[in-house]
């Protein structure tokens, strides 16, 4: 599958994003669950030390989204930290685009953005999130803690 350039979003949609990146801190830090077109859209957004925080549970897709970035530009390529966080167990049972990718289980450690790249995490620096992975009612309500 290729990857998209492009969020898969309408176009006032992408128009809302990009205004919404104007809108933050030169040093805020992007969290995005689920890559895909907006992961490398983002990625080409960023300005100064905005730094985009990506995390997918899916390895395939993973190490497919992560040869695409790595084809951008070097210091574009810096500010970007790829995350795999797999599930716990398998989840044969997901299937894309049905209600068994809102269950939970197995996901602790993607849903809390659990992994050793990224300790010592600064959350206060988060001005901008979008969560478009699997479980995302979970992955919502663990960020209200934060």
């Amino acid at each position: 599958m290729p990857v998209p350039t492009q969020p898969l979003m309408q176009p006032n949609e992408v128009a809302l994003l990009s205004h919404t990146l104007k809108g933050i801190d030169s040093n805020a830090f992007i969290l995005e669950w689920g890559m895909g077109g907006s992961t490398y859209y983002l990625s080409q957004q960023l300005v100064r030390e905005q730094r985009l925080f990506s995390i997918e549970h899916d390895v395939h897709w993973f190490e497919t989204m992560r040869k695409a970035i790595n084809v951008l530009p070097r210091q574009e390529n810096t500010k970007v930290s790829l995350n795999h966080i797999p599930a716990e167990q398998s989840l044969s049972v997901v299937s894309n685009g049905t209600d068994l990718e809102e269950c939970p289980v197995g996901l602790t450690d993607y849903i809390h953005f659990r992994t050793p790249n990224v300790e010592n995490f600064d959350w206060s620096r988060v001005q901008l999130v979008l969560v478009d992975g699997v479980s995302r009612g979970a992955v919502l309500a663990s960020l209200i803690h934060k």
